[in-house]
């Protein structure tokens, strides 16, 4: 195999591992979109919780 083929072979693979990380990419931020104030309100309660914890005896 050339050395051409080998570099062109090792594009494609790239180019096709960029389109999964979008593809990942996009349906996180899709989740995120649909579940995201959820989420943040979850780990706001979690958070202002471990706070009383703290400072409450």
């Amino acid at each position: 195999m050339s050395e051409n083929t080998s570099d062109l072979i090792e594009a494609i693979n790239e180019f096709i591992y960029l389109g999964e990380s979008m593809q990942g990419i996009i349906s996180n931020y899709k989740f995120l979109q649909s579940n995201g104030r959820r989420l943040l309100d979850l780990w706001g309660k979690q958070l202002s919780e471990k706070f009383a914890r703290c400072i409450l005896p």
